[in-house]
């Protein structure tokens, strides 16, 4: 029988579950090995999410040190270097961006990566973010013109 006072140790948790499991009847057979992999989903949910978080924070900090310029002309719409943030604000870039990656615009973590271009979250989505449907959006983007 499992002494219930006894320290678990972090390398010991997983043997202490099934030693519990069996002994005491808590946990069923099988159920550690789903709980830790229930664990290691959550873990790497959270990972994605920091990183996520880490790219919207990043462009603020490059941005906030480049100095404005008033001459400069508006520069047109890129899946390289407008943010995704921007793409969505615009009812027309908005439109192009459904219509080639519309998983992408109704996903509710998009909000996190608005900070970010297509061409930095294509490390993550690569299966639908292609270097070929960015081609096709930068065609249509560049039809957009820049709002001022």
């Amino acid at each position: 029988m499992c002494d219930a006072k006894a320290p678990v140790s972090a390398s010991g948790y997983r043997s202490n579950l099934k030693a519990k499991g069996t002994a005491n009847g808590l946990i069923a057979r099988g159920q550690a090995d789903i709980i830790e992999e229930r664990i290691a989903f959550m873990l790497r949910q959270i990972l994605i999410v920091g990183t996520f978080a880490a790219g919207v924070a990043a462009p603020f900090s490059v941005s906030a040190a480049e100095p404005a310029t008033a001459s400069a002309p508006a520069a047109a719409y890129s899946t390289s270097t407008s943010s995704i943030g921007s793409l969505l604000d615009n009812a027309a870039t908005k439109a192009i961006l459904t219509k080639y990656l519309p998983d992408l615009v109704s996903n509710p973590q998009i909000e996190m990566a608005r900070g970010m271009t297509l061409k930095q979250i294509q490390s993550y989505s690569s299966d639908s973010v292609t270097d070929e449907v960015l081609a096709k959006i930068d065609a249509e983007l560049a039809k957009v013109p820049a709002q001022k």
